[in-house]
């Protein structure tokens, strides 16, 4: 039976990162690693790679959702970008490494992305061009991405939350562990040791990989200013073309006033225990 080893990281809960992670030991052991973010992309050819690769290891990732469908191997109408067939879990051993960020958070990182950082695709110009024109706001917009309604990626955050208790619950401890975004800004070498722990028994060099691959971030600016219009956030950091967003927790109090980030608080604890 072959491991798949899989990066559940969602969109802006350092996905990228998680990409850097599998490559880095794809390099250093060799082992197969599949993903849309390969170049060309070759996420469509695991189940064959997990077949060929029978009694060993794969790489899957990163996954940006953690949504199990029902699936077939070999179906030639799904790649599985954004789910995982439960043939993958149920015919390989499936180790999930999932990871979470403050959801205020994400949805405030997420509303720059959208509006300033990602490539439009299909359906995307007009939110851009609303977002650009400051026709929403930020707490708008995240009523927008709890309701399911932002169309960034292919499932709210909300969803991808119910979805991340029932891939706990699939596959168990044993197969199954869960990152916060916070430790990995905050406390790198603990974020670090928790992989390791998990995978240390199938990758005996993920730890020297982590090491390797430790970001760096900018120093804190110290500045609490709250930006009501977000476009003055835009207009002083327009020249950090990728990432005008800081990683550090607590950013969405830039953003959103204490009464929204009270009442999205309140809608989220509603809607994932829904």
């Amino acid at each position: 039976m072959p491991t798949i080893i899989a990066f559940h990281f969602p969109h802006k809960a350092a996905s990228m990162f998680a990409y850097k992670i599998l490559h880095g030991v794809a390099l250093r052991t060799g082992l197969p690693h599949f993903s849309q973010n390969n170049r060309p992309p070759n996420h469509t050819a695991l189940a064959n790679g997990c077949t060929l690769n029978v009694d060993g290891i794969c790489l899957r990732g990163p996954v940006r959702n953690f949504s199990v469908i029902a699936g077939a191997s070999g179906d030639p109408d799904q790649d599985y970008r954004f789910a995982t067939p439960e043939f993958l879990i149920e015919d390989a051993s499936y180790l999930a490494v999932c990871q979470v960020r403050d959801t205020l958070d994400l949805v405030v990182s997420q509303y720059f992305s959208h509006g300033w950082i990602h490539l439009p695709a299909d359906g995307f110009g007009q939110m851009r061009k609303d977002l650009q024109a400051g026709r929403i706001s930020v707490y708008e917009y995240a009523l927008m991405e709890f309701e399911g309604r932002s169309d960034f990626g292919e499932e709210s955050i909300i969803e991808k939350l119910k979805k991340l208790r029932l891939m706990k619950e699939r596959l168990g401890p044993r197969n199954y562990v869960c990152l916060d975004y916070e430790e990995m800004v905050l406390d790198y070498d603990q974020w670090a040791r928790r992989i390791e722990a998990f995978l240390e028994p199938y990758v005996p060099s993920i730890g020297s990989v982590l090491a390797d691959l430790r970001p760096e971030y900018d120093a804190p600016s110290g500045s609490s200013e709250f930006f009501a219009n977000p476009l003055e956030y835009i207009k002083r950091n327009s020249h950090k073309l990728q990432h005008v967003r800081s990683p550090y927790p607590g950013d969405h109090r830039r953003f959103l006033t204490p009464s929204e980030i009270a009442d999205l608080r309140s809608r989220e604890e509603a809607l994932t225990s829904a």
